[in-house]
């Protein structure tokens, strides 16, 4: 018996020993941050202002108008999990810059537009999402693809002008889409074959 019970403590002894003993996978892990910001060339040419009101005339000869609930630019920080390892809860410290336009109104058709601009990885993707009507619809497209001016072959005429943008839309075969210009901001949307609305200035 005392045999026995020498043993069991000498095993007890060993795996508290080697369980002591044993590195965590968690040490050798060093936090990183990782800081992806809006170039100012790109924030100075948004060409929503936040105080201002929108006017859209549709097709049929209502009018939309929205009026401007202020611009924020602001940090959003966050942690992200980069381990897969429940015992080991390691995180990177992630700081992405957004400028965020808001325009709401009373026109049942079209009541809000809300547009995004942000980056929020080390390539320089800086996107923008738009959203309408209070984020029933949503686009999101690589800011310099809302900018580049070889895409603006969709014309619209705006008062006595003729300016040009490019198409935005999840799927071009399908309502709703809309056509975007980097000075004047959004043209033209189309919510439905029945009701089209274009900036009036």
């Amino acid at each position: 018996m005392k045999t026995t019970t020498k043993l069991i403590s000498i095993l007890l002894l060993f795996i508290l020993t080697q369980s002591c003993s044993k590195e965590s996978p968690c040490n050798n892990y060093t936090s990183q941050t990782f800081s992806y910001k809006l170039s100012e060339n790109n924030k100075n040419q948004i060409p929503f202002k936040g105080s201002d009101t929108l006017r859209y005339i549709s097709n049929i000869g209502d009018t939309a108008i929205l009026i401007g609930q202020g611009k924020n630019n602001y940090i959003l920080n966050s942690k992200i999990r980069v381990s897969t390892n429940p015992d080991c809860p390691e995180y990177d410290n992630y700081s992405n810059e957004f400028v965020d336009i808001k325009y709401k109104g009373t026109n049942t058709n079209l009541f809000e537009i809300f547009v995004s601009y942000y980056n929020e990885n080390p390539f320089g993707d800086e996107l923008t999402t738009v959203y309408l009507n209070r984020l029933n619809t949503n686009y999101e497209g690589y800011y310099g693809f809302y900018n580049d001016m070889n895409r603006y072959i969709h014309n619209v005429n705006i008062g006595s002008n003729t300016v040009s943008g490019v198409l935005i839309a999840d799927d071009i075969n399908k309502d709703p889409f809309f056509i975007y210009n980097k000075y004047y901001g959004i043209l033209q949307i189309t919510l439905d074959s029945n009701s089209i609305y274009t900036l009036n200035q």
